[in-house]
């Protein structure tokens, strides 16, 4: 197509996208700088929850996450790409497979936030059931969502407009004909119905979030209720005898599978006990002069991980926000929105990019992982073995 046009327009339309390569300077160094720490952030979290020796539900999921989301980043890059070709961009088909690539690790980053979860419901809300998500269940539900994330991105590569014309009205009242990147019309009505399909489909997924968050609050708040009943419980904190807590079903960053044992009713109360002081910061120890078991350390690992994964879903459900302000309220091709448009436009990309610095604020372990190979082996730095007892922080 560009070949068609005259030197002329050519020239105008290269003069255009440079000026427009300018006005944009604030979206391709936002682009730039999220997809660099996307990609860098989530590496390091790929290649810790890779070479660390237990093999979990919560481990597997989140190494699928860290993955999804540094291939993610990588994809982001090639948005610069799109801003400084705004009307000239050279093939229909590198369109085409872009957006499909940005649709599908896009829908991958929001949709695997359900099975995380599912393990996080598992590990409070179940913890005394004989019901379990295991590591087998979890395979079966990404495996689900990879390829129903490659159903719903088809129509990028099948019915999407690829690279179309755009008309340009420059100085003086002269009008030429570019071709820019369009992913998205919104007079075309079977991009729209697929449109509508992708809202639906995140409206659903906010749901069954909501749904599991919300049953892993009702059951904290429960359980802080049935301490205040358990009289034999409470007393057990008071003399310092050892408290009876559920077995190690859930898993820990150090611990074993996710579910494979499960407490008796009869540790209910002890169970109760150690959540409320857990929720009330009492980390160190639970009651003067004890230390911490191995079962209530791995107790207060599942509810900070819970935590952890609370904040990387809101973070998530926030970086959709501005994405979807601007395609459903501004009808235009994206490289004639103003620069905070595209800006706000683009803060989609932060979803794939705060995750492992949210799992970095959260696990002393990858703190751990972090130091040892940026300082120790990467710099040389004379290193000394540090604590990760996650409990033990504040």
């Amino acid at each position: 197509m560009l070949h068609n046009l005259n030197s002329t327009v050519s020239s105008l339309l290269d003069e255009y996208s440079a000026a427009k390569t300018k006005e944009y300077a604030v979206e391709i160094i936002f682009l730039a700088v999220v997809s660099f720490f996307g990609v860098l952030g989530n590496g390091f979290g790929f290649a810790f929850y890779t070479l660390r020796s237990m093999r979990n539900t919560t481990t597997f999921l989140l190494k699928t996450l860290t993955l999804n989301d540094c291939l993610a980043s990588l994809v982001n890059v090639f948005l610069i790409y799109d801003s400084t070709h705004s009307f000239m961009y050279p093939s229909d088909l590198l369109c085409k497979i872009h957006g499909f690539l940005l649709h599908f690790f896009t829908a991958n980053s929001m949709l695997l936030l359900i099975p995380l979860a599912m393990d996080r419901f598992a590990c409070v809300v179940l913890a005394l059931s004989k019901r379990k998500f295991s590591i087998t269940a979890a395979r079966g539900v990404v495996v689900f969502y990879f390829v129903f994330s490659a159903l719903i991105g088809l129509p990028q590569l099948l019915v999407s407009s690829g690279v179309d014309s755009v008309e340009v009205t420059l100085p003086g009242n002269i009008t030429i004909t570019g071709y820019g990147c369009i992913n998205f019309k919104h007079d075309n009505l079977s991009q729209i119905v697929f449109h509508i399909v992708d809202m639906v489909v995140i409206c659903i997924s906010l749901i069954i979030l909501f749904v599991l968050y919300g049953g892993i609050a009702i059951t904290l708040k429960r359980l802080s209720h049935s301490f205040e009943t358990c009289d034999k419980s409470t007393a057990h904190i008071k003399n310092n005898s050892p408290m009876k807590l559920f077995k190690e079903a859930t898993q820990s960053e150090n611990d074993s599978e996710t579910g494979n044992q499960t407490p008796s009713e009869e540790n209910s109360c002890s169970y109760a006990s150690t959540t409320v002081a857990i929720l009330n910061k009492k980390r160190t120890r639970l009651h003067a002069g004890a230390r911490l078991t191995r079962q209530q350390r791995n107790h207060a690992i599942q509810l900070k991980i819970t935590l952890m994964m609370f904040v990387i879903t809101v973070a998530s459900v926030i970086s959709y926000g501005g994405y979807f302000y601007v395609r459903i309220f501004h009808n235009q091709f994206d490289n004639t929105l103003s620069p905070g448009l595209k800006v706000l436009l683009r803060t989609i990309g932060v979803n794939s990019t705060l995750n492992p610095y949210v799992i970095g604020f959260f696990s002393t372990d990858f703190r751990q992982f972090l130091y040892e190979i940026l300082l120790c082996k990467l710099l040389k730095v004379k290193c000394f073995q540090r604590s990760t007892d996650i409990v033990q922080q504040g």
